[in-house]
């Protein structure tokens, strides 16, 4: 009974260890996948905001805030839809973009009036729910002043603390070094049990 128990809680042991070294493996392949990618995946990128900008008061939208180191999830322009995605934004819309009057950084703000059609080309004025005073930034659906990426869809701020730790340069090599340390000590602890195992079973036949 006491070998049987062993056996079982044995197998448990081996199979928890295999399940915790396949998310590790999981989340490495994620890490990479999103430094190699820049978080493009589909018609979809995600981004973590460094700015604090957005982190105001939650707003009645459907995004309510964008707390500082996010994980966002930005919803492209699809190619060949983009009259219906500037037609379809509306005060309260979350964008990021690149903002040429700002050496085209990429700024994740709300869109703060309702948008305005002038000669066919849309424009947009956006502002960030922390900033004070009448720092906007206009933007038009012609790219005359920076390139609307698209509409933030999904925020999460502990999605953004673990992508910030996993994207570093310690969380991959933590990534890296900790399933190889966990194999090794495993393997050793096999080893180890093996050897017991047969001195014990040799005592055993020198005794019968």
């Amino acid at each position: 009974t006491s070998k049987k128990k062993q056996s079982i809680w044995k197998r448990i042991l081996n199979v928890l260890f295999y399940v915790l070294l396949g998310i590790l493996f999981v989340l490495a392949c994620i890490s990479m996948t999103f430094r190699l990618t820049k978080g493009k995946i589909g018609n979809s990128q995600y981004l973590v905001v460094i700015s604090g900008s957005m982190d105001g008061e939650r707003q009645d939208y459907e995004i309510e805030s964008v707390p500082i180191k996010s994980f966002i999830k930005v919803d492209l322009i699809e190619e060949g839809k983009e009259e219906e995605f500037y037609s379809f934004l509306k005060k309260g819309d979350v964008l990021t973009f690149n903002y040429l009057p700002l050496n085209n950084t990429t700024i994740t703000h709300r869109i703060v009036e309702e948008p305005e059609l002038i000669d066919g080309v849309y424009r947009y004025t956006l502002k960030g729910d922390a900033v004070e005073g009448d720092d906007t930034q206009t933007l038009y659906s012609d790219g005359r002043t920076g390139e609307i990426l698209g509409k933030v869809s999904f925020v999460s701020v502990p999605l953004g603390y673990f992508y910030f730790f996993v994207s570093s340069k310690v969380g991959t090599l933590v990534l890296i070094i900790l399933p190889c340390s966990a194999i090794c000590i495993f393997e050793i602890v096999k080893i180890i049990y093996m050897v017991s195992e047969g001195k014990r079973k040799k005592k055993e036949e020198k005794q019968q």
